[in-house]
This record gives structure tokens, C-alpha cells and sequence, in this order.
């Protein structure tokens, strides 16, 4: 089950990795960094605004992160047990 996580007063980034944190039972601090997990260029696509012709709220990431399915639209993150590992992906739904 998807569920969102409910912490708008955190940075996207501090909502994917206490959800994922929480849901492991650990510290946050115990889990492999997120930049480290997906790398530059998703990570800039995530936490970098975009400019000129991308509006932020328009855009829908999902990856893995720690065997969870994390997905990113706008502000919302949604974090759900992954069923198999996958690679890191992202597409535009405007």
C-alpha cells in the first residue's frame, strides 16, 4: 500500500529518508546517504528547481531507496515496500 507521508514542514529529501527510516525501524542516520542511492543527475532532476520550460509541481519521480518504491510529485512523497529492486527513473506528466 502507497501511503504519503505526511511532513510538509521537511525538505523532500528529510521526508523520503525518515519514511524509509521509520518504516525500517532505524535511524536515519544509519541508511546509505540518498545522493549516494541515486546518483547525480536524478538528484538534481529532484531537488534542483527546474527552470524555463519545467514547473516542479508537474513532475513525477519514482525509484528505489533502501527497498522501497519512493515517489516523488511535486512537494508529495509517497513511499511503499518495493516488490523487486528497479533503476532509478523519472518522467515529466505535463
Amino acid at each position: 500500500m502507497i501511503s504519503p507521508v505526511e511532513r510538509h514542514s521537511e525538505s523532500v529529501c528529510e521526508q523520503i529518508v525518515t519514511a524509509v527510516a521509520e518504516r525500517e525501524g532505524v535511524d536515519p542516520l544509519d541508511l546509505v546517504p540518498l545522493y549516494d542511492a541515486l546518483g547525480p543527475g536524478l538528484w538534481h532532476s529532484l531537488f534542483v528547481s527546474t527552470s524555463g520550460n519545467g514547473d516542479r509541481d508537474t513532475m513525477s519521480h519514482s525509484f528505489s531507496y533502501h527497498g522501497y518504491d519512493v515517489t516523488v510529485e511535486g512537494d508529495d512523497v509517497h513511499v511503499s515496500r518495493s516488490p523487486t529492486e528497479r533503476k532509478p527513473s523519472f518522467a515529466s506528466t505535463n
